[in-house]
């Protein structure tokens, strides 16, 4: 429930600076909860690559390329999947329809549950393509399983198999977190995140380091500390759900309805990420043709990227969850306004970040290698990094914070395919293949191609009309319809005289959705329609991972 002067509340009559300094404390009160949630889930993933390296170094690298593959394929789809919700939660939250947000939980969830179980199965039958990679072997004695001799390969493949249901446990935990983040309910994220690091690191080294259990333990670790943490977001929902303080309407057949809207955002959402993450994977992936001193700059600068993402997607998330409560709440006037803070915000974060890797050039790669001719290259290509960097944080605050909340997945994913498939993969290849400019070259066509994709979002935006957004706000809000079935009413937030202002001349469709004399109630005919959709849904799903299961494990 947000409290007295949260992001609910910006009284109308406020001079214009402090509209803009209300706006700008919300902002901050939105992104430091996300920067630590995305911090700690950044660092989870180099935990495991972490106690990997404590079993061999052919461990180390098995699941490294495990890690790669699973990022590129399970990681990126899901995630891009929960993009939905970010389109739909906030402006649910804000309008009349609230309570509705529990219909939007729970049609996440399910739908999710339908995406992963299609992407599972050509996702484990990747293992296939892993024979592309070295085949040095490693002794049983070093390989934490009796009586083997392990190839990277092989590494990967039973890495990959074991944590395949990851990927869900993860959506999930990642779709209560937003359920969570959009009530502002800030406190119980930052306890479950901080319990689940403390829980994955203590099972990684009981069962890694303790028990030697090898690849099996790392991938059970990984499954416990994420189940935990699910556990405790349960728990606390159904507390805050008896006690009235979150939205929530039941369960009814309402889930099962207007599907196809909401899987086209998510399904654009998955494009979009698979398009930007193969741009960096499949970039690195070429690159080992140009040599190790290339590759190992280009490494380097990866990793210095993805702390860099944990900062720019905790600024998207802020960005899009306040021009969402102010699309909810059809406040056209703020919407601007959060758009502005975040623009300058992210110069802001822009510039310190550049000064420190400008200045810090030496550390940041002493700490990968001593390599001189990686030092001596990495320091003469940082320049390229740090406009590449910069590109990315302002494009990515663009497209995820803007075009996001106006639902327009399915025109960020139109751009990075483009642009990752047609433009940067050809370049990339034809410069590593058929020039000697190595990383050089690679960062050229990195900073070409965020520099473009800035431009054109920046385009795009000249031309979005508020008033239309606005429009297409209340239908999205309106789709999420009861059907009767929901019979407790909770009263979540008394309305601020704000809110009141913004919403005059709305219709409150959630007070006439529950009217008894209008109640949207489902004919038997339309529930059998839904459910028999759905179950071919499922079994269509249920068959594909399946088939992907046992062709896999066969490979």
């Amino acid at each position: 429930m947000v409290d007295e002067g949260g992001t609910l509340e910006s009284p109308q009559d406020l001079p214009i600076w402090k509209k803009y300094l209300k706006v700008t404390k919300d902002f901050v009160g939105l992104f430091l909860p996300m920067l630590y949630l995305l911090g700690v889930e950044s660092f989870s993933y180099a935990a495991i690559t972490f106690f990997a390296g404590h079993i061999s170094e052919i461990h180390l690298a098995g699941v490294g390329l495990g890690c790669t593959v699973a990022n590129f394929v399970m990681v990126s789809c899901m995630f891009g999947y929960s993009s939905l919700f970010d389109t739909y939660g906030s402006q649910i939250y804000t309008s009349p329809n609230r309570k509705n947000l529990g219909f939007l939980l729970m049609k996440s969830l399910l739908q999710g549950l339908i995406v992963f179980l299609f992407v599972l199965g050509p996702y484990l039958n990747l293992v296939r393509v892993l024979g592309f990679f070295s085949h040095k072997t490693v002794s049983s004695g070093e390989s934490g399983s009796v009586g083997e001799t392990d190839t990277i390969q092989d590494v990967a493949k039973r890495f990959i198999i074991y944590s395949s249901g990851f990927g869900y446990v993860d959506y999930c935990a990642d779709t209560f977190n937003k359920y969570l983040m959009t009530q502002e309910h800030h406190l119980i994220i930052f306890i479950t995140s901080t319990v689940y690091t403390a829980v994955h690191l203590t099972s990684c080294y009981v069962l890694v380091i303790v028990m030697e259990l090898g690849i099996p333990g790392l991938a059970a670790a990984i499954y416990i500390a994420r189940s935990v943490l699910l556990l405790l977001q349960i728990l606390y929902c159904f507390v805050c759900h008896l006690k009235g303080k979150l939205a929530w309407n039941g369960v009814s057949f309402s889930v099962f309805d207007n599907w196809w809207e909401m899987m086209k955002l998510g399904l654009s959402g998955i494009l979009a990420c698979l398009a930007d993450v193969g741009l960096i994977e499949i970039g690195t992936f070429l690159m080992q043709f140009a040599g190790e001193v290339s590759l190992s700059v280009l490494v380097v600068n990866v990793q210095v990227y993805i702390i860099v993402v944990a900062i720019t997607m905790a600024h998207g998330y802020a960005t899009s969850m306040l021009v969402g409560y102010e699309l909810g709440k059809q406040n056209k006037e703020n919407i601007v306004i959060v758009l502005r803070v975040a623009s300058v915000f992210a110069v802001f974060l822009v510039i310190p970040i550049s000064l420190t890797y400008w200045y810090g050039r030496y550390k940041i790669v002493g700490l990968f290698t001593k390599d001189e001719r990686v030092v001596e290259l990495f320091t003469s290509v940082v320049w390229l990094a740090i406009i590449f960097i910069s590109m990315d944080i302002l494009q990515t605050v663009v497209s995820y914070g803007g075009l996001i909340a106006f639902g327009r997945q399915r025109f960020r994913a139109l751009v990075s395919c483009v642009t990752t498939y047609l433009i940067c993969i050809p370049c990339i290849a034809y410069v590593v293949l058929k020039t000697d400019l190595g990383a050089r070259g690679v960062f050229y066509i990195f900073v070409g191609a965020f520099t473009g994709k800035l431009f054109v979002y920046l385009a795009i935006f000249y031309f979005i009309n508020i008033d239309h957004e606005v429009e297409k706000s209340k239908q999205r809000v309106n789709e999420f319809r009861s059907d009767g079935n929901d019979n407790k009413n909770y009263e979540l937030l008394p309305k601020t005289d704000e809110d009141i202002t913004a919403t005059e001349g709305v219709e409150d469709t959630d007070e006439k959705t529950n009217s008894p004399d209008v109640e949207q109630v489902f004919s038997s005919s339309q529930k059998r329609r839904m459910l028999r959709k759905v179950f071919l849904l499922l079994a269509g799903a249920v068959i594909s991972a399946t088939a992907g299961f046992l062709s896999a494990t066969t490979a």
